[in-house]
């Protein structure tokens, strides 16, 4: 069965995965999704966390993104009341978690994109080298605040 799932990962990931799944002595495999919720805000209640936005892992936010919507939550509706309050939470924490799972969709398009034939990707997917991934990944802070940043201005 281990033969099987390695030599499937040859064939079905990008090459920097299967060479990864192939080198663990107990390999797994785990799908990696996300979910954009159009709407986090039913009456009184609000989603936060996961329940209203599952971003992928590559931003690095998701614990960051769950302590912010539950701070902006409290802040407005200590700063504006109950109903307009979750109007501003919805606005803001909408447009992040939108944006988050549109970075993450971007940084996981290199993964992805290996699959593809050579003259099907994208020119940063065909130059990048581990290194280059790597140093892009060490931004990961300063895209999630740039991410923030245009959330407040909605």
């Amino acid at each position: 069965m281990i033969a099987w799932s390695k030599a499937q990962a040859r064939a079905l990931v990008a090459p920097q995965v299967a060479e990864i799944f192939e080198r663990d002595p107990r390999p797994f495999f785990q799908a990696i999704f996300d979910l954009v919720s159009p709407q986090i805000v039913f009456g009184r209640v609000a989603l936060l966390g996961d329940a209203a936005f599952l971003v992928r892992p590559h931003p690095g936010a998701g614990t960051t993104k769950c302590a912010m919507d539950a701070e902006c939550l409290a802040d407005a509706i200590v700063a504006h009341g109950i109903e307009a309050g979750l109007a501003l939470y919805q606005r803001r924490q909408g447009a992040f978690g939108a944006g988050l799972v549109r970075q993450g969709r971007s940084d996981g398009s290199y993964l992805t994109d290996q699959l593809k034939p050579r003259e099907q990707r994208r020119n940063k997917d065909v130059s990048w080298a581990v290194d280059d991934l790597m140093h892009d990944h060490d931004g990961r802070s300063a895209q999630v605040k740039r991410i923030l940043e245009e959330s407040r201005r909605v």
